[in-house]
């Protein structure tokens, strides 16, 4: 009965540790003083809006808001590559003001320094060759992401 305790335990720790390092799944963009919310999944398929008739779509075409939908072309991007020369400059001094500088842009709660934009970082290049910023926003471990392009 003890052992069968114990792993009940082990397996409810497991899935509240998993719980707790969920990737996000909303992302709000503050974008010409407007927060937008979305999800990741249309985060990252937000130019195939762009021929959509709604009503907020012809808003943002008609207020000159059209580059708006451009924007996962650039998230999908790719920023860092896993060579040498650039995981030295992201861990340098000149690194660390790179990420402060993206921290102001990807901002994820409890998190003032990047640290946790980092870290995301140094794992998506341990198994990826290139690593885009909209993969580092669905691998980010948090609820909620704010993405603020008036910054």
């Amino acid at each position: 009965m003890k052992y069968f305790f114990i792993v009940c335990l082990s397996f409810c720790s497991l899935f509240l540790a998993n719980g707790s390092t969920k990737a996000a799944e909303k992302v709000n963009i503050k974008f010409e003083e407007m927060k937008i919310p979305l999800t990741i999944n249309q985060l990252s398929k937000l130019e195939t809006y762009k021929t959509d008739s709604t009503e907020l779509i012809d808003w943002f075409k008609k207020n000159g808001f059209i580059k708006f939908f451009e924007l996962s072309k650039f998230l999908d991007f790719p920023v860092f590559k896993e060579d040498g020369l650039n995981r030295q400059v992201l861990r340098s001094w000149v690194g660390r003001k790179i990420l402060s500088e993206l921290s102001k842009t990807i901002i994820v709660q409890n998190d003032k320094d990047g640290v946790e934009v980092f870290n995301t970082i140094e794992q998506l290049l341990e198994y990826k060759k290139e690593v885009s910023t909209l993969d580092i926003i669905k691998a980010l471990p948090s609820n909620e992401i704010l993405l603020d392009f008036d910054n």
